[in-house]
């Protein structure tokens, strides 16, 4: 998308504005599917997307580029018997202004699934989320969550229905 605005003001004291802004938004995405093996999936995408504006208000010139980019994959083994699921997404955005270093801020995402469901049989489920938000060179911002989750479940009978979680 491409904007073009011109803005002229003049107020009732007499003061006059110009303003002139240019900008460009571009946007990409691509996506990948994929059965590896009957049991076996793979799921992968990117986004980008740049939006740069430039104005310039009474001779001051501003330019703003900000861009983002989000890569993501995922990997699914799914049986009867047993699932196991990886996942990974970024989400890093840079920030741009004249007259000023660049800003980054980047939030990695990651998750981990094992379960074993056997028939008549407790089953077990094994998660991990994690997530890493910094700034480029973790100067700033730098904090990192890790969460593990362990979960038993049983039905020896219709009526009973046992679970432990930690």
């Amino acid at each position: 998308g491409y904007t073009d605005v011109d803005t002229h003001t003049e107020e009732s004291t007499g003061q006059i504005s110009d303003t002139k802004s240019r900008g460009l938004l571009q946007r990409y995405f691509l996506e990948l599917d994929r059965r590896i093996y009957p049991n076996l999936t793979l799921d992968a995408s990117g986004f980008f997307e740049r939006n740069a504006i430039s104005s310039e208000t009474d001779g001051v010139d501003t330019d703003l580029t900000q861009t983002r980019v989000r890569p993501s994959v995922e990997l699914r083994l799914r049986t009867p018997l047993y699932i196991a699921e990886g996942s990974y997404k970024r989400n890093e955005q840079r920030t741009k202004i004249s007259g000023s270093s660049p800003v980054t801020e980047i939030q990695d995402t990651y998750f981990t699934s094992l379960q074993w469901k056997p028939d008549r049989f407790p089953q077990l489920k094994f998660l991990y989320f994690g997530t890493d938000n910094h700034d480029r060179d973790r100067q700033i911002r730098d904090i990192r969550d890790n969460r593990f989750q362990a979960t038993a479940e049983y039905r020896p009978a219709n009526s009973l229905f046992l679970r432990y979680e930690g």
